[in-house]
């Protein structure tokens, strides 16, 4: 049978012989191959009791296997390792730890995803491994660029590549999960990026089993801290369970989980997601949930030195208004306003968009809209204007759109933390009218906006307050909404017109058209 190597295909007879000979007894290293893109290493059946001293503080040793009787730790030796299949320039393929140090930078989009994908492998032995590599990730994909195409490297760049290497070329300090002593998982959510760590009481001290860290989405990123760490700690919870397995869990986070999920006037989660988040960290039996508010940042090791005590469902509220003082009731002795939009079809089927903002007595301001405006849009508007009028006042405005009363108290602040997208990285609707909306809510010395039921035909102040809003916000969109536009300069309108094809310029003709005498048409 033949032998072949070209550095990525190795049929070797020893593999298939191997299968003949009588395995020793004792403790043993399985054989098997591990391979990547540089080599392939076979280890032998060897047991030794510690790794070769000649090569243990130079060449990354592979983690001790546990069989046996006693189930005592077996190391591979390393004069048993053979590495074939390297590329050139390497001590037959294997990289000592000084050469993983001294990588080179990598120089295309390529390049890096190659050297991304290796460390990715061993991200749970480095501390927050997702905020390490962000600058990496922003080398590559901050804009579109083709995989062979040169990366311009960065100073924060350089500093993450440098602190990879070193992370990568330390020594772990995990230890094997043991099934009889329950887990405990701090998590935290710092910034944009969940970190958590599982670990294990081991004598008197908490020894970590593993690490996790990846960046939350763009949605959880724009909620309040408070509820972003009720995200972090769901994906923490999924991303340890192929260690716990079901196991005792004790969970640590610094915030108030539990009362975030269960308090229904908190509705900054989707239904689907609120549920899904409720699923994995409420209704699992193993898990028990603890605030822990003195969680040190560095380890997530609680501490009693560390912390901030805070009422978790006020720092929501802060946070997810776009301005503390911000009512959902009316303020007594306030100026009651109405506001209404409204964006109907004409007889000869064109759009009559218009808003109206009313007092009990007056109108204060209704005005046509421009036709491509909507229902929705016309409603903002319409709040916008009702702020601006009531600069430097107490008031209370009223209206009966749902769509504007959720945008000004839930997600208004949302959607501008995140800049105006939604969670599939698009613009929102209606983005510039919430901006200048989001400006306008600041105006009132205190404002209350309310919501309204609509067409109630009832005789009560609210009711006929928002049916005369109803009706000049109708009555304002029927009127023609006129077009104010800057004079087209002549010399532009020549050159545009020339550029017209001949067909077009025929059909200008047959309507009419003639040429001045500064040589367009008229």
């Amino acid at each position: 049978m033949k032998q072949k190597r070209d550095g990525k295909i190795l049929i070797n007879l020893k593999l298939k012989n191997k299968k003949k000979e009588e395995k020793p007894k004792g403790p043993q290293w399985p054989q098997y191959d591990t391979c990547d893109e540089q080599t392939i290493v076979r280890r032998r059946h060897q047991p030794q009791p510690q790794p070769h001293p000649q090569h243990a503080g130079d060449v990354d040793v592979p983690p001790p296997a546990y069989g046996g009787e006693g189930h005592q730790p077996i190391y591979p030796n390393l004069d048993e390792l053979e590495a074939v299949g390297g590329e050139a320039g390497t001590a037959g393929g294997m990289q000592t730890r000084h050469q993983k140090k001294e990588a080179e930078k990598k120089q295309t989009k390529k390049q890096m995803m190659s050297f991304l994908g290796m460390t990715n492998y061993c991200r749970r032995w480095i501390p927050d491994y997702a905020h390490l590599t962000a600058p990496l990730q922003e080398l590559m994909f901050k804009k579109e660029i083709p995989m062979h195409m040169k990366l311009e490297w960065s100073t924060e760049a350089e500093a993450s590549f440098t602190q990879l290497k070193e992370a990568m070329t330390q020594t772990g300090a995990l230890g094997f999960p043991d099934y009889s002593k329950p887990f405990v998982q701090t998590v935290d959510c710092k910034g944009e990026y969940m970190v958590s760590v599982l670990a294990q009481r081991f004598g008197m001290q908490m020894r970590p089993v593993a690490y996790y860290s990846i960046r939350l989405g763009p949605v959880a990123r724009a909620l309040p801290p408070c509820v972003r760490a009720v995200e972090a700690a769901a994906e923490a919870v999924l991303a340890s369970s192929t260690i716990v397995l079901y196991h005792q869990l004790t969970l640590l986070v610094p915030h108030a989980i539990s009362i975030l999920l269960l308090q229904e006037k908190i509705k900054l989660l989707s239904p689907a997601r609120h549920l899904s988040c409720m699923a994995v960290l409420l209704e699992q039996p193993h898990m028990t949930i603890e605030r822990c508010t003195v969680l040190n940042p560095s380890t997530l090791m609680p501490t009693e030195i560390d912390g901030e005590p805070h009422d978790c469902l006020v720092e929501c509220s802060k946070v997810t208004k776009p301005r503390p003082d911000l009512q959902d009731d009316p303020i007594p002795g306030s100026v009651f306003i109405y506001v209404d939009g409204s964006s109907t079809k004409s007889e000869s089927g064109k759009t009559q968009s218009g808003y109206a903002v009313v007092t009990d007595t007056e109108t204060l301001k209704a005005e046509p809209l421009p036709p491509h405006y909507s229902a929705q849009a016309a409603e903002i508007i319409a709040l916008t204007e009702a702020c601006k009028l009531m600069t430097g006042q107490i008031v209370t405005i009223y209206t009966d759109s749902a769509y504007a009363h959720s945008t000004i108290h839930i997600f208004a602040s949302q959607w501008e933390n995140r800049g105006m997208i939604t969670s599939t990285g698009k613009p929102i609707m209606h983005g510039d009218l919430i901006r200048n909306l989001l400006k306008a809510i600041q105006l009132p010395a205190k404002i209350a906006v309310c919501k309204c039921t609509a067409h109630t035909n009832a005789k009560d102040r609210v009711s006929k307050g928002n049916a005369k809003a109803d009706e000049e916000a109708k009555s304002a969109a029927k009127r023609c909404y006129t077009y104010l536009t800057d004079p087209v300069d002549s010399t532009f309108l020549k050159e545009m017109q020339d550029s017209a094809p001949k067909c077009e310029k025929d059909k200008w003709t047959l309507k009419g058209a003639t040429v001045n005498p500064q040589g367009y048409y008229v």
